[in-house]
Protein backbone atom coordinates (compact mmCIF):
# COMPACT_ATOMS: atom_id res chain seq x y z
CA UNK A 1 0.00 0.00 0.00
CA UNK A 2 1.32 3.43 -0.94
CA UNK A 3 2.03 5.78 1.94
CA UNK A 4 1.54 9.57 1.90
CA UNK A 5 4.93 11.17 2.34
CA UNK A 6 6.36 12.46 4.56
CA UNK A 7 3.56 11.85 7.03
CA UNK A 8 3.79 8.07 7.34
CA UNK A 9 7.58 7.91 6.94
CA UNK A 10 8.08 10.36 9.80
CA UNK A 11 5.47 8.55 11.86
CA UNK A 12 7.18 5.19 11.40
CA UNK A 13 10.59 6.64 12.20
CA UNK A 14 9.24 8.13 15.42
CA UNK A 15 7.55 4.85 16.38
CA UNK A 16 10.87 3.06 15.89
CA UNK A 17 12.49 5.38 18.42
CA UNK A 18 14.50 7.69 16.18
CA UNK A 19 14.87 11.25 17.40
CA UNK A 20 17.10 12.72 14.69
CA UNK A 21 17.33 12.60 10.91
CA UNK A 22 19.96 13.68 8.39
CA UNK A 23 18.51 15.25 5.25
CA UNK A 24 20.78 15.51 2.18
CA UNK A 25 19.87 18.17 -0.37
CA UNK A 26 21.22 19.92 -3.48
CA UNK A 27 21.17 23.65 -4.11
CA UNK A 28 21.00 22.85 -7.83
CA UNK A 29 17.57 21.32 -7.25
CA UNK A 30 16.35 24.78 -6.23
CA UNK A 31 16.52 25.69 -9.93
CA UNK A 32 14.33 22.75 -10.95
CA UNK A 33 10.67 23.49 -11.65
CA UNK A 34 8.52 22.09 -8.83
CA UNK A 35 6.14 19.25 -9.52
CA UNK A 36 3.17 17.94 -7.66
CA UNK A 37 3.48 14.78 -5.58
CA UNK A 38 -0.25 14.56 -4.99
CA UNK A 39 -1.57 11.06 -5.63
CA UNK A 40 -5.04 9.60 -5.62
CA UNK A 41 -6.15 6.07 -4.98
CA UNK A 42 -3.67 5.71 -2.13
CA UNK A 43 -5.83 5.23 0.96
CA UNK A 44 -4.18 5.90 4.30
CA UNK A 45 -3.01 2.85 6.24
CA UNK A 46 -4.96 2.24 9.40
CA UNK A 47 -3.37 2.79 12.81
CA UNK A 48 -3.25 -0.99 13.19
CA UNK A 49 -1.43 -1.38 9.87
CA UNK A 50 1.10 1.26 10.84
CA UNK A 51 1.72 -0.54 14.13
CA UNK A 52 2.23 -3.84 12.30
CA UNK A 53 4.71 -2.21 9.89
CA UNK A 54 7.08 -1.32 12.75
CA UNK A 55 6.70 -4.59 14.66
CA UNK A 56 9.25 -7.41 14.14
CA UNK A 57 7.83 -10.46 12.32
CA UNK A 58 6.37 -12.94 14.77
CA UNK A 59 5.97 -10.42 17.58
CA UNK A 60 2.62 -9.29 18.92
CA UNK A 61 1.38 -5.99 17.54
CA UNK A 62 0.77 -3.43 20.27
CA UNK A 63 -1.63 -1.43 18.16
CA UNK A 64 -3.08 0.85 17.25
CA UNK A 65 -0.10 3.13 16.60
CA UNK A 66 -0.28 6.64 18.06
CA UNK A 67 -0.50 9.59 15.69
CA UNK A 68 2.17 12.23 15.20
CA UNK A 69 1.85 15.15 17.65
CA UNK A 70 1.77 17.70 14.79
CA UNK A 71 0.45 16.10 11.58
CA UNK A 72 -0.67 18.12 8.55
CA UNK A 73 -4.33 19.20 8.57
CA UNK A 74 -6.50 16.13 8.11
CA UNK A 75 -8.30 17.83 5.23
CA UNK A 76 -5.06 17.82 3.22
CA UNK A 77 -4.62 14.06 3.16
CA UNK A 78 -7.99 12.53 4.00
CA UNK A 79 -9.67 9.89 1.91
CA UNK A 80 -7.61 8.55 -0.96
CA UNK A 81 -5.53 11.70 -1.59
CA UNK A 82 -1.87 11.68 -0.57
CA UNK A 83 0.67 14.50 -0.23
CA UNK A 84 -1.70 17.39 -0.87
CA UNK A 85 -0.09 19.24 2.05
CA UNK A 86 3.37 19.39 0.41
CA UNK A 87 4.20 22.83 -1.04
CA UNK A 88 4.26 22.90 -4.85
CA UNK A 89 5.59 26.45 -5.09
CA UNK A 90 9.30 25.55 -5.28
CA UNK A 91 11.78 22.84 -4.37
CA UNK A 92 13.27 25.19 -1.78
CA UNK A 93 9.87 25.75 -0.15
CA UNK A 94 9.34 21.99 0.00
CA UNK A 95 12.70 21.46 1.71
CA UNK A 96 11.91 24.16 4.28
CA UNK A 97 8.55 22.48 4.92
CA UNK A 98 10.12 19.04 5.42
CA UNK A 99 12.75 20.38 7.84
CA UNK A 100 10.10 22.14 9.91
CA UNK A 101 7.75 19.15 9.76
CA UNK A 102 10.38 16.87 11.27
CA UNK A 103 11.31 19.36 13.98
CA UNK A 104 7.69 20.10 14.90
CA UNK A 105 7.28 16.36 15.46
CA UNK A 106 10.17 16.01 17.87
CA UNK A 107 13.23 15.41 15.67
CA UNK A 108 16.62 17.05 15.48
CA UNK A 109 17.50 17.65 11.82
CA UNK A 110 21.01 17.62 10.37
CA UNK A 111 20.68 19.40 7.02
CA UNK A 112 23.43 18.32 4.65
CA UNK A 113 24.54 19.85 1.34
CA UNK A 114 25.41 16.76 -0.70
CA UNK A 115 28.53 17.42 -2.78
CA UNK A 116 28.18 14.37 -5.02
CA UNK A 117 24.92 15.72 -6.47
CA UNK A 118 25.76 19.41 -6.05
CA UNK A 119 29.18 20.91 -6.76
CA UNK A 120 28.07 24.53 -6.29
CA UNK A 121 30.63 24.98 -3.48
CA UNK A 122 33.45 24.26 -5.95
CA UNK A 123 31.99 25.77 -9.11
CA UNK A 124 30.71 29.00 -7.59
CA UNK A 125 31.73 29.43 -3.93
CA UNK A 126 30.13 32.87 -3.69
CA UNK A 127 26.76 31.50 -4.84
CA UNK A 128 27.08 28.56 -2.44
CA UNK A 129 27.81 30.95 0.42
CA UNK A 130 24.84 33.17 -0.44
CA UNK A 131 22.49 30.19 -0.80
CA UNK A 132 23.49 28.64 2.52
CA UNK A 133 23.15 32.01 4.28
CA UNK A 134 19.73 32.68 2.79
CA UNK A 135 18.40 29.18 3.54
CA UNK A 136 19.72 29.24 7.10
CA UNK A 137 18.25 32.69 7.71
CA UNK A 138 14.79 31.57 6.59
CA UNK A 139 14.90 28.36 8.62
CA UNK A 140 16.36 29.82 11.79
CA UNK A 141 13.78 32.60 11.98
CA UNK A 142 11.69 29.92 13.70
CA UNK A 143 12.90 29.59 17.35
CA UNK A 144 12.01 25.89 17.50
CA UNK A 145 14.04 25.21 14.35
CA UNK A 146 16.99 27.15 15.76
CA UNK A 147 17.08 24.84 18.76
CA UNK A 148 16.92 21.64 16.70
CA UNK A 149 18.76 22.25 13.41
CA UNK A 150 22.37 21.29 12.67
CA UNK A 151 23.90 22.71 9.49
CA UNK A 152 26.20 20.10 7.90
CA UNK A 153 27.99 22.40 5.49
CA UNK A 154 29.41 20.00 2.88
CA UNK A 155 29.12 16.23 2.45
CA UNK A 156 32.28 14.12 2.00
CA UNK A 157 34.56 16.84 0.55
CA UNK A 158 37.27 14.34 -0.36
CA UNK A 159 34.79 12.76 -2.76
CA UNK A 160 35.93 15.56 -5.12
CA UNK A 161 39.48 15.86 -3.82
CA UNK A 162 38.80 19.01 -1.80
CA UNK A 163 41.89 19.84 0.25
CA UNK A 164 41.88 20.99 3.85
CA UNK A 165 43.21 24.34 2.60
CA UNK A 166 40.19 24.85 0.34
CA UNK A 167 37.82 23.36 2.87
CA UNK A 168 39.02 25.73 5.60
CA UNK A 169 38.10 28.71 3.44
CA UNK A 170 34.68 27.28 2.61
CA UNK A 171 33.86 26.28 6.17
CA UNK A 172 35.01 29.47 7.89
CA UNK A 173 33.42 31.81 5.33
CA UNK A 174 30.10 29.93 5.53
CA UNK A 175 30.01 29.83 9.33
CA UNK A 176 31.02 33.50 9.54
CA UNK A 177 28.27 34.51 7.11
CA UNK A 178 25.50 32.35 8.58
CA UNK A 179 26.35 33.18 12.18
CA UNK A 180 26.35 36.89 11.42
CA UNK A 181 23.11 36.73 9.40
CA UNK A 182 21.12 34.88 12.07
CA UNK A 183 22.62 36.50 15.17
CA UNK A 184 24.46 33.45 16.51
CA UNK A 185 23.14 30.42 18.39
CA UNK A 186 23.24 28.11 15.37
CA UNK A 187 24.84 24.65 15.36
CA UNK A 188 27.26 23.61 12.62
CA UNK A 189 28.66 20.24 11.58
CA UNK A 190 31.88 19.78 9.61
CA UNK A 191 33.36 16.76 7.85
CA UNK A 192 37.02 15.95 7.28
CA UNK A 193 39.13 15.30 4.20
CA UNK A 194 42.51 14.27 2.81
CA UNK A 195 43.55 11.53 5.26
CA UNK A 196 43.43 8.27 3.32
CA UNK A 197 46.86 7.54 4.79
CA UNK A 198 45.01 7.01 8.07
CA UNK A 199 42.50 4.73 6.28
CA UNK A 200 39.93 7.42 7.02
CA UNK A 201 36.64 7.11 5.16
CA UNK A 202 35.25 9.90 3.00
CA UNK A 203 33.99 12.55 5.41
CA UNK A 204 36.48 11.53 8.10
CA UNK A 205 40.00 12.96 8.45
CA UNK A 206 40.49 15.25 11.47
CA UNK A 207 43.88 13.96 12.69
CA UNK A 208 46.23 16.75 13.77
CA UNK A 209 49.00 14.47 15.06
CA UNK A 210 51.34 12.20 13.06
CA UNK A 211 50.39 14.22 9.98
CA UNK A 212 53.82 14.14 8.30
CA UNK A 213 54.51 10.54 9.36
CA UNK A 214 51.29 9.25 7.73
CA UNK A 215 51.28 11.65 4.78
CA UNK A 216 48.05 13.35 5.81
CA UNK A 217 46.63 16.72 4.91
CA UNK A 218 46.82 18.99 7.94
CA UNK A 219 43.60 20.42 9.43
CA UNK A 220 45.42 22.41 12.14
CA UNK A 221 44.97 25.74 10.28
CA UNK A 222 41.22 25.12 10.29
CA UNK A 223 41.14 24.34 14.01
CA UNK A 224 43.45 27.26 14.83
CA UNK A 225 41.15 29.67 12.98
CA UNK A 226 38.04 28.09 14.49
CA UNK A 227 39.33 28.66 18.01
CA UNK A 228 39.24 32.43 17.33
CA UNK A 229 35.54 32.39 16.39
CA UNK A 230 32.48 33.08 18.57
CA UNK A 231 30.78 29.91 17.29
CA UNK A 232 33.66 27.59 18.23
CA UNK A 233 31.59 25.81 20.90
CA UNK A 234 28.75 25.22 18.44
CA UNK A 235 30.75 23.18 15.93
CA UNK A 236 30.25 19.40 15.78
CA UNK A 237 32.69 17.02 14.10
CA UNK A 238 30.61 14.72 11.87
CA UNK A 239 32.87 12.00 10.38
CA UNK A 240 31.63 9.06 8.32
CA UNK A 241 32.75 5.54 9.23
CA UNK A 242 32.11 2.51 7.02
CA UNK A 243 33.07 -1.18 6.93
CA UNK A 244 35.14 -2.95 4.31
CA UNK A 245 32.25 -3.89 2.00
CA UNK A 246 31.70 -0.17 1.39
CA UNK A 247 35.27 1.16 1.45
CA UNK A 248 36.84 -1.92 -0.20
CA UNK A 249 39.63 -1.58 2.37
CA UNK A 250 40.06 -4.03 5.24
CA UNK A 251 42.82 -2.02 6.96
CA UNK A 252 42.02 -0.62 10.40
CA UNK A 253 38.40 -1.75 10.45
CA UNK A 254 38.21 -3.90 13.59
CA UNK A 255 39.46 -4.10 17.16
CA UNK A 256 42.31 -1.96 18.42
CA UNK A 257 43.34 -0.95 14.89
CA UNK A 258 39.91 0.59 14.41
CA UNK A 259 39.92 2.26 17.81
CA UNK A 260 43.41 3.69 17.31
CA UNK A 261 42.61 5.30 13.97
CA UNK A 262 39.30 6.72 15.20
CA UNK A 263 40.97 8.09 18.33
CA UNK A 264 43.67 9.72 16.21
CA UNK A 265 41.16 11.29 13.85
CA UNK A 266 38.32 12.50 16.06
CA UNK A 267 37.90 10.42 19.23
CA UNK A 268 40.65 12.23 21.08
CA UNK A 269 39.07 15.57 20.26
CA UNK A 270 35.98 14.56 22.19
CA UNK A 271 38.06 13.79 25.30
CA UNK A 272 41.16 15.98 25.46
CA UNK A 273 40.11 18.33 22.67
CA UNK A 274 42.23 20.19 20.14
CA UNK A 275 44.97 22.32 21.70
CA UNK A 276 46.76 25.15 19.90
CA UNK A 277 49.41 25.69 22.57
CA UNK A 278 47.41 28.27 24.49
CA UNK A 279 43.97 26.74 24.91
CA UNK A 280 42.00 23.61 24.13
CA UNK A 281 38.56 23.03 22.66
CA UNK A 282 36.65 19.80 23.23
CA UNK A 283 34.35 18.92 20.32
CA UNK A 284 31.08 16.99 20.33
CA UNK A 285 30.97 14.14 17.82
CA UNK A 286 28.02 13.02 15.71
CA UNK A 287 28.76 10.17 13.32
CA UNK A 288 27.20 11.64 10.21
CA UNK A 289 27.01 8.33 8.35
CA UNK A 290 27.63 4.67 9.00
CA UNK A 291 25.84 1.66 7.60
CA UNK A 292 26.02 -1.68 5.84
CA UNK A 293 23.83 -4.39 4.40
CA UNK A 294 25.21 -6.53 7.26
CA UNK A 295 25.59 -9.48 4.91
CA UNK A 296 29.35 -10.07 5.28
CA UNK A 297 31.05 -11.40 8.40
CA UNK A 298 33.73 -8.69 8.23
CA UNK A 299 31.04 -6.00 8.27
CA UNK A 300 29.28 -7.53 11.25
CA UNK A 301 32.55 -7.73 13.19
CA UNK A 302 33.37 -4.13 12.34
CA UNK A 303 29.90 -2.89 13.28
CA UNK A 304 30.03 -4.67 16.63
CA UNK A 305 33.41 -3.12 17.40
CA UNK A 306 32.29 0.31 16.20
CA UNK A 307 29.13 0.09 18.30
CA UNK A 308 31.25 -0.62 21.37
CA UNK A 309 33.42 2.39 20.51
CA UNK A 310 30.47 4.76 20.09
CA UNK A 311 28.72 3.66 23.28
CA UNK A 312 31.83 3.61 25.46
CA UNK A 313 31.11 5.97 28.41
CA UNK A 314 34.13 8.09 27.49
CA UNK A 315 32.57 8.72 24.06
CA UNK A 316 28.80 8.18 23.78
CA UNK A 317 28.66 9.73 20.33
CA UNK A 318 25.46 10.67 18.57
CA UNK A 319 24.96 8.97 15.21
CA UNK A 320 22.99 8.87 11.96
CA UNK A 321 22.54 5.54 10.12
CA UNK A 322 22.86 5.61 6.33
CA UNK A 323 20.24 5.18 5.13
CA UNK A 324 16.48 4.90 5.58
CA UNK A 325 15.62 3.94 2.01
CA UNK A 326 17.76 1.58 -0.03
CA UNK A 327 18.87 4.29 -2.45
CA UNK A 328 22.50 3.77 -1.48
CA UNK A 329 23.50 0.63 -3.31
CA UNK A 330 26.43 -0.35 -1.11
CA UNK A 331 24.63 -0.04 2.24
CA UNK A 332 20.99 -0.76 1.45
CA UNK A 333 18.41 0.81 3.74
CA UNK A 334 16.55 0.23 6.99
CA UNK A 335 13.41 -0.46 4.98
CA UNK A 336 13.13 -3.04 2.20
CA UNK A 337 14.24 -2.15 -1.30
CA UNK A 338 11.47 -0.35 -3.16
CA UNK A 339 9.57 0.74 -0.05
CA UNK A 340 9.38 3.92 2.01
Amino acid sequence: RASPLPLQVVRRQKLLGFNAVRLPFSFKDFDVAPRSFVHRSCPLPSDEEVAASVTPPGASVRGPAPRLPNPPPASSYAGDVCNAYLPATSVRDRLVYIVKFYIENGFVVMLDNHLREDQTALENPEKWLAQWTSLAKDLLADPLVRENLIIDLLNEPDNYGVSWQTLTGLYISAMDSIDSAVGGNVMFAVEGTGQSGLNANWGDGFATERVEELGLQDPKPFFNTLLTKPYRERVILAPHVYPASVTLNDAGTTGNALYDRLDLSFGGKSKDGYCNGNECQVFPIAIGEFGSRLEEARDITMMNDFSNYMTDPKHRFSWFWWSWQANSGDTGGLVDDGTC
